[in-house]
């Protein structure tokens, strides 16, 4: 008797936290890149995005150039099915000053925005 009431607690607890796990993996993905507008430059077939965040029309004072670092994905993170799986410094940059700055960050060559390389296998 008592052994299947401590089973029945056991079940309960694994139940909640399967369901706390789930809850925190959904709202992590909830992030999202305020205050964005996004511009290309395009030479030939190749192209290079950048994306300026900025608070209103008026340009400040300071700007603030992110040039992030090697790898094959994107210079703000990987974004499926509409939600940011990784973030980058980029994100916290935009959330913690950009009340003071304008911040301008450079993508990749030929890399769309939360995307990896795309490899065309011939």
């Amino acid at each position: 008797m008592r052994w299947e009431r401590e089973n029945i607690i056991l079940r309960k607890t694994i139940l909640i936290l399967v369901l706390l796990l789930i809850s925190m993996m959904i709202l992590s993905g909830c992030v999202s890149y305020d205050h964005l507008s996004k511009h290309s430059i395009t030479q030939g077939n190749d192209f290079t995005n950048y994306y300026l965040f900025k608070e209103g029309n008026d340009n400040k004072d300071s700007l603030i150039i992110f040039i992030g670092g090697s790898g094959y994905s994107s210079v703000l993170g990987l974004k499926e099915y509409g939600i940011w799986k990784t973030i980058t410094l980029a994100y916290d940059l935009q959330n913690k000053l950009l009340s003071d700055f304008d911040i301008l960050v450079p993508e990749k060559k030929n890399i769309k925005m939360g995307k990896k390389v795309e490899i065309n296998n011939r």
